[in-house]
């Protein structure tokens, strides 16, 4: 007797549900496995948007072939580099025959704060690069390029007066989005289109596995006028290398030790960092000969004391005493003379921070995100976050503008202080953060510092309460201690 239509539904049900229990337990323990292996992201995918950017000249004509970056993004707590790990690699649009590239950037920082501006970097060979910023709403945007001065170069051994055909690179004042330089079969480098105010230029030699060497700085206001500028001959010669050592008040074994060095010459600046061993000693290959370096140093407890105005006054720097301020860290002088010197850096006790963050009522609020921003100047140069290292040489060696911050950090060019000054509190409702800068009595440290909560208004002058501003007073070799109060969303 062949089955009822009804029970031929029911087996086929039957059927189906117990393939669905199947394939659910399959699944689950898949999931389980991958969790276990650490396989599975429970991170909150991240949004896109796309935006179209025109490129044009300031003739109003449509410029093909520019390259257009989303270099950084703004929220309301601060400036986000491109971060690989949620978004992806860096892109790099292309503008086609109608000048238009279209490029795809995050609607949240890492952090799933709201981007509200976005920062970008435009370049191409006939152009000055240029770099502006948009509002994160905006979907089409317009970029005007203006037209710059092509340099070529060729460089020569100052030792042995060859013609150098390869390794040589050129570095330009003033603070750019990017130069590319091509370097022809000869050895010529030639540049893409520059603007006519970045006026001192330095040619780099970087022999492979070799110490860099260096050009005199070379002043271009004679070529004010000039579209078009050839330099035949450029002499390079050996660095001066620096093996120095922390002063003998900090104790050994140094932990944690960090140096960082700049030569600024008409805002051409040239940037290397080195660690600090255990003994206090360190070691820079090479600088610019005949130029004066400026070192910051740090390690766990103690940072660099600022220089005096008699050490500005014997590298021909007393005008800059002015700029000394207990706001920011600035770097000892050390004339750059002979082969190899052998500075002592100055170091005094650093402070810590105690930071306690409440609710209106008093009660802890634990996670709190609290971030101190201490500064350390140069002479001429920028200004960075305290402990910030960079190497030009590594710079040179990758295109640093087309890609990620991580990448920067993964390849050696900028030292990872992402997390060097930021903590979260505890149970307690505190958070400690050490190694700071700090002051004399009288004259302390005023560091900038933020703290956020998913659960709670953000701290800002507003929303201090008892602290009354986002600036701590620092002294050097105590503790400061900070209350914040917090309101509930």
């Amino acid at each position: 007797m062949k089955p009822s239509r009804f029970t031929r539904q029911q087996n086929h049900l039957l059927y189906l549900f117990r393939w669905m229990l199947t394939a659910v337990f399959v699944f689950t323990q898949s999931i389980q496995a991958a969790d276990q292996f650490g396989l599975v992201n429970n991170a909150v995918a991240p949004e896109f948007q796309f935006v179209e950017l025109t490129v044009t000249n300031d003739d109003g004509k449509l410029v093909p072939g520019a390259s257009v970056i989303p270099v950084a993004f703004a929220s309301k707590n601060g400036l986000h580099h491109w971060d690989e790990t949620p978004w992806g690699a860096l892109p790099v649009g292309t503008s086609d025959q109608h000048g238009r590239a279209k490029i795809r950037i995050p609607k949240l920082t890492p952090d799933r704060e709201r981007i509200l501006v976005v920062h970008w970097a435009v370049r191409h060979r006939d152009y000055v690069a240029d770099s502006f910023k948009s509002r994160s709403d905006q979907h089409s945007v317009q970029c005007e390029l203006k037209p710059g001065r092509r340099i070529a170069v060729s460089a020569i051994d100052g030792e042995t007066r060859q013609r150098l055909q390869s390794d040589t690179f050129a570095v330009l004042s003033g603070r750019a989005v990017t130069d590319h330089w091509s370097q022809m079969k000869s050895g010529i480098l030639v540049s893409d289109g520059l603007a006519v105010s970045r006026r001192v230029l330095r040619i780099v030699h970087l022999p492979p596995d070799q110490p860099a060497r260096f050009s005199k700085a070379i002043d271009l206001s004679s070529y004010q006028d000039k579209s078009r500028i050839f330099l035949r001959n450029i002499a390079v010669s050996p660095g001066t290398r620096i093996e120095g050592r922390l002063n003998d008040l900090v104790p050994r074994p140094v932990q944690q030790g960090i140096v960082s060095a700049c030569v600024v010459q008409g805002k051409n600046e040239w940037h290397e960092m080195a660690r600090i061993n255990k003994d206090g000693t360190f070691v820079i290959d090479t600088l610019p000969p005949g130029e004066v370096a400026q070192l910051t140093a740090s390690c766990a407890g103690w940072v660099s004391s600022d220089p005096t105005v008699a050490e500005l006054e014997a590298v021909g720097m007393k005008n800059k005493a002015s700029r000394l301020q207990r706001s920011r860290v600035y770097p000892q002088v050390i004339p750059l003379e002979g082969d190899v010197i052998h500075p002592v850096i100055r170091m005094e006790p650093a402070t810590t921070c105690r930071i306690e963050v409440v609710e209106a009522g008093g009660s802890p609020v634990q996670g709190a995100r609290v971030r101190l921003i201490p500064y350390q100047g140069s002479f001429d140069g920028r200004s960075h976050i305290f402990g910030y290292g960079e190497s030009s040489r590594r710079r040179l060696l990758s295109d640093s503008v087309s890609i990620s911050v991580g990448r920067r950090i993964a390849l050696g060019i900028v030292r990872d202080i992402h997390d060097r000054f930021l903590a979260r509190t505890g149970a307690d409702g505190i958070a400690e953060i050490t190694s700071l800068p700090g002051g004399p009595e009288g004259s302390p440290a005023m560091t900038s510092f933020v703290v956020t909560h998913p659960d709670y208004f953000a701290a800002t002058t507003r929303g201090l309460g008892d602290q009354g501003s986002s600036r701590a007073a620092l002294y050097s070799g105590k503790t400061t201690e900070v209350l914040v109060r917090m309101k509930r969303k």
